[in-house]
């Protein structure tokens, strides 16, 4: 999904090639952004981010009138990105985010169409950045990492390599990884080590959530629970250090979680950000119990004990598991609440000719989401202006679930894995998830299609009219041939081609009583669209963590207009190959 940062949150902007940060030298006006060492108390190396309608404005973190914008609105490749000053309605100052997978973003100047670029592909200290046409080279992507007050390492990490990391030792302990092997080492390195992952995972998990659900967030019960895993960690680093059986301490550990437990689990999603942390450690530790038993106390088994381990293992998979379903259910209710029903109000006419103006209205609270029409006692505006503001509050609804949903469900992920933690479940299995975003667009549905279940698109053509989207041409596994003309051809046409080994993975547009404007790109930066960019926006991704890939396109049409679209994707939770290390 389009990049979401936290309000008030400060990112560093780290390249992918150099794993260097974007920053500036001084803070003199005109300054251009240069790429640096990276340096977590270098102010310079700080950027925060405001939404407009459909890109970002990108802030100087501790200078709120100070903003990063082409120079002279160039739109030159090798023009410089520079230290400026607020100016109203520049599209220079506008840029937006194109994710390109696993974290990384290409960074688009709205007025030029070309992409932030570390010049020359170079990796040293103070190498320029300018703005440049789209390359595939990964001097063109960058990563977000937020600003934590936990002290961070040469290669700052962000929250979808962090969670990659939670997932690749969650599948190394249930044998999914045979590469990375079990047990307690397993943890220890890939939640403590001497940089610090555990700090690094702790804040941020808890910035990706609080951008979420930060109203539910309980800060003082989060504080505790991160030291008392801190605390637990730490312990289990000392023990993995220790030469001999290691079975009665860590047995210690774990009875030292279950005094402590229940506690947090009673106020399971006012702690969410780190109740996956906590379950995971736990079901891990127990797992560790009935399949490395010998290797901790050196003798076998009995049966009983064997049976006993194996009962608290599958308790605790039952009692997290739960726990995670209810906290889920819980912030959806909270989320869902602030898409309201159709709001219906009148405003009296006054003066010497009064005229109601009758009002129907659309609102999401969460963030600030509006769309209403009007109609006037003398008949101006839209006359089914209650249909078309309770079409848009049903739809807001559809598309929050999927949307909003499919991101939780990217913070929880390796809680999907506690079930293959019990040695009788069966083995861990590649999976293909299909989620469907939508539909977005009017309360029209003159013809319905439904593009090409199970295929690939390999071309869209989308037209335009008078600046305006009218027609959409989808085609499937390499064809030539269209599914169908939806709508009509324009005068005006742009076609994205998907390559070999290319996916779309971002799309946007705007809409009203029609799909107004709609533009595709993959995660190679390949763009195409057409239309208008006036009225309501919106973005129909998934969560970029997931890589989810364009599948299909299904909607409503005219002979005229696309009246409404829905868009289908594919995505694994857990590709193995993307976990396997390269040899």
């Amino acid at each position: 999904m389009s990049f979401k940062p936290l309000a008030n949150q400060s990112y560093y902007l780290i390249a992918k090639h150099s794993a260097k940060a974007l920053g500036f030298a001084n803070t003199n006006l005109g300054t251009g952004l240069i790429q640096m060492k990276f340096d977590p108390d270098n102010k310079q190396q700080q950027f925060r981010f405001e939404f407009g309608n459909n890109f970002h404005f990108i802030l100087m973190a501790p200078y709120r009138e100070r903003f990063l914008a082409i120079h002279n609105s160039s739109k030159d490749d090798g023009a410089h990105p520079i230290f400026w000053q607020w100016e109203r309605d520049k599209a220079n100052l506008q840029f937006r985010f194109i994710p390109a997978g696993d974290g990384y973003y290409r960074i688009m100047n709205l007025n030029s169409g070309k992409y932030l670029d570390v010049y020359g592909l170079s990796t040293a200290d103070n190498a320029e950045v300018v703005q440049h046409r789209l390359t595939t080279t990964d001097n063109q992507l960058f990563k977000p990492v937020a600003v934590i007050d936990q002290p961070a390492d040469d290669n700052p990490t962000s929250f979808i390599e962090i969670n990659e990391m939670a997932h690749t030792a969650a599948l190394g302990l249930i044998g999914a990884l045979p590469e990375v092997g079990g047990g307690l080492k397993v943890i220890v390195e890939h939640f403590w080590s001497k940089e610090d992952k555990l700090a690094n995972l702790w804040e941020q998990m808890k910035v990706y959530v609080d951008a979420r659900i930060r109203e539910l967030i309980k800060e003082a019960q989060l504080k505790q629970l991160k030291e008392m895993l801190e605390g637990q960690l730490k312990s289990l680093a000392e023990i993995n250090t220790n030469s001999g059986f290691k079975g009665n301490n860590i047995e210690a550990v774990i009875l030292n979680i279950v005094t402590k437990e229940p506690h947090f689990l009673k106020q399971s999603k006012e702690v969410l950000p780190y109740l996956v942390g906590l379950g995971t450690l736990m079901i891990a530790l127990r797992h560790m119990m009935v399949t490395k038993y010998k290797d901790l106390y050196g003798v076998e088994p009995t049966d009983a004990v064997k049976a006993n381990n194996l009962r608290k293992l599958k308790a605790s998979i039952k009692e997290y598991s739960g726990e995670v379903e209810k906290s889920r259910k819980a912030v959806m209710d909270f989320r869902m609440a602030h898409v309201k029903d159709r709001r219906d109000y009148t405003i009296e006419g006054r003066g010497t000719f009064p005229r109601d103006t009758h009002v129907s209205e659309a609102v999401d609270t969460y963030d600030g989401w509006k769309m209403e029409w009007k109609f006037t006692s003398n008949r101006i505006g839209d006359e089914n202006y209650k249909q078309l503001a309770g079409n848009a509050a049903e739809q807001r609804k559809n598309q929050v679930k999927t949307q909003y949903g499919t991101e939780l469900d990217e913070f929880l992920l390796p809680a999907k894995l506690w079930k293959y933690f019990d040695p009788e479940h069966e083995a861990y299995k590649e999976t293909v998830n299909s989620k469907t975003t939508g539909l977005f667009g009017g309360p029209y549905k003159t013809t319905e299609f439904k593009g090409k279940e199970n295929g690939v698109i390999s071309k869209i053509k989308i037209y335009a009219e008078a600046g305006v989207l009218c027609g959409l041409e989808v085609f499937y596994d390499g064809s030539e041939t269209s599914d169908g003309l939806k709508g009509k051809a324009g005068n005006s046409v742009e076609t994205l081609t998907v390559g070999t080994g290319e996916y779309i993975n971002h799309v946007i547009g705007y809409f009203n009583r029609h799909v107004d404007g709609l533009w595709f790109s993959t995660q190679k930066a390949s763009t195409a669209g057409g239309g208008s960019m006036g009225n309501t926006y919106f973005t129909a991704d998934l969560s970029d963590g997931f890589n989810p890939k364009l599948v299909n396109i299904s909607g409503y049409h005219s002979a005229q207009q696309i009246e409404q679209l829905n868009f289908h994707w594919q995505y694994k939770d857990f590709p193995l190959s993307k976990y396997i290390p390269k040899a």
